[in-house]
């Protein structure tokens, strides 16, 4: 296109006048023939015209912000661009997984404008003490008020060296609740986060219950606060729960009330229990909680509330569905008891909760779980209709001397009441302490199982990783050869014939 410019001359009679000059059009001078190369195989050329693998390298070259616009103008550019926002974000998310972490907004923007989030199967949300609570669950909010599906949320407290702004999160789990009510949740975990109760005068918040839930799992977490504490009444009492942990938690500054506040639970369809507590629960009220709640199946009680002659049975007619107990063995003595309660349990779990050994610390041996344990073995043999046993034994060395020579020898020899469990078929064994393996300890497994006269089964899966593949391998066949008349091993994702493993030694 041309171009004009203009000269000022003067008339004769010194009034300025203005000519205009019209400028001719500059053309650049080329070398012969690259002008047509230009032309034909430039012409057109757009970023969206490029391969993806090249549209990936020029993206990677840009900063943030303009990946996260560049990721708005198409969907070709959004499908490359917003993973690669994405990915520089702390957290993760793909593959229906969010997990937040420390600064999530940006990811949470991007998150509510993917066109490839629909669903989430899984939400991970860890709250950090100085990170901006509010703004990150109402973001996350938001998001939920897009998609269709939210699975399971996870809470996790990261407060080292500080603590929550227990009004933050209050004031964002309103419109986090309400946004995630209509998402079909089924799972709520809550671990290590710490809601302390409020001064006297404080307004109490309404947090909108979920109604969908099927499990809820509450962790190392102290629920003093009366708005998070009503939500999870509310919700406890308002959902379909049917899988209920409560460990090491608390629901007021006053430990001693656990018992009251189970008292506020009713959960009809609950199959599922597991609490692990302080010495701040009396047994008759977990027993009236247990009376209100027939249909439980699976049941992990461990308390340091000591029980004796005194404490209150179980009723009779209390579980009659119960099949499975997890329990440390003095309570599991307490609730066998009455000759017949527990018609329909089938499968024990031994759980002396033998402390920590890490490091090689030395401490003194267990010798008063241990013969806990041999009590609770002997107690088991009229029960004929349990044919399943867990036990967490330690493999550091410290149960030595209870595997030869047990806590009540007679005459100087081992008294082997296991000997009297010939219902028995199947045996777990559950590693208590760590990482630590003595050999001699693995050396004496075999002969001690050989005292279950109908062992059919036995699962070492809780032993996977801890040694060598030829060790474990060593230690299934010196167990398949110690008990003659087990069938199956395993230790691994794969089962073992005992017989193969015979045969493989006689070559």
């Amino acid at each position: 296109m041309g171009a004009t410019s203009s000269t000022c001359l003067r008339s004769s009679a010194g009034v300025p006048r203005f000519q205009v000059q019209r400028w001719q059009k500059y053309k650049a001078p080329s070398q012969p023939g690259v002008g047509a190369i230009i032309d034909t195989q430039y012409r057109g050329t757009t970023l969206l015209s490029l391969p993806t693998e090249l549209i990936e390298m020029v993206v990677q070259e840009m900063e943030d912000d303009d990946v996260y616009s560049l990721s708005l103008l198409s969907k070709r550019l959004h499908s490359v661009a917003l993973p690669i926002f994405i990915s520089r974000q702390p957290g993760s998310l793909g593959f229906g997984i969010l997990q937040l972490s420390n600064s999530p907004l940006k990811m949470l923007r991007a998150a509510r404008v993917a066109l490839f989030v629909q669903h989430l199967n899984h939400v991970t949300v860890n709250l950090m003490p100085k990170e901006p609570v509010l703004p990150m669950l109402k973001s996350l909010g938001r998001l939920f008020s897009r998609i269709e599906y939210v699975g399971s949320i996870s809470f996790q407290s990261l407060a080292f060296g500080g603590s929550l702004d227990t009004k933050q999160v209050v004031k964002g789990l309103v419109p986090f609740m309400e946004a995630l009510r209509e998402k079909s949740c089924t799972t709520v975990l809550v671990s290590g986060i710490p809601f302390p109760s409020e001064r006297k005068g404080g307004r109490r918040i309404e947090i909108s219950p979920l109604t969908t839930l099927t499990t809820f799992d509450l962790h190392y977490s102290m629920l003093a606060n009366p708005s998070i504490r009503n939500w999870i009444i509310r919700t406890f009492n308002m959902s379909p729960i049917t899988t209920l942990s409560l460990n090491r938690v608390t629901f007021s500054a006053d430990k001693s009330s656990f018992g009251k506040d189970l008292s506020l639970l009713t959960l009809p369809f609950l199959t599922t229990l597991s609490i692990i507590i302080w010495d701040n629960l009396q047994f008759d009220d977990f027993s009236a909680f247990l009376c209100r709640h027939r249909g439980i199946s699976n049941l992990t009680f461990k308390c340091d509330t000591i029980i004796n002659s005194s404490t209150p049975t179980l009723p009779k007619d209390a579980l009659p569905l119960l099949d499975t107990l997890h329990a440390t063995p003095r309570y599991i003595q307490h609730f066998l008891r009455p000759r017949d309660s527990l018609p329909n349990l089938r499968h024990v779990d031994l759980d002396p909760d033998f402390p920590p050994r890490m490091f090689e610390l030395i401490e003194p041996s267990p010798t008063e779980r241990l013969a806990d344990v041999e009590d609770t073995l002997a107690c088991l043999a009229p029960r004929d209709g349990i044919i399943s046993l867990g036990f967490f034994l330690p493999l550091d060395g410290a149960a030595n001397t209870w595997l030869t020579t047990g806590c009540h020898p007679r005459r100087g020899k081992r008294m082997d009441v296991e000997r009297s469990l010939v219902h028995i078929k199947k045996f777990q064994l559950r590693t208590a302490l760590g990482f630590l393996i003595n050999a001699e300890t693995m050396s004496l497994i075999p002969k001690w199982l050989s005292l279950f006269p109908c062992l059919q089964y036995a699962d070492f899966n809780n032993m996977l990783g801890l040694r060598s593949f030829a060790e474990d391998e060593l230690f299934l066949r010196a167990v398949a050869e110690a008990c003659p008349g087990i069938q199956t091993l395993q230790l691994g994702l794969f089962s073992q014939s005992a017989a193969d493993l015979r045969q493989g030694t006689e070559q």
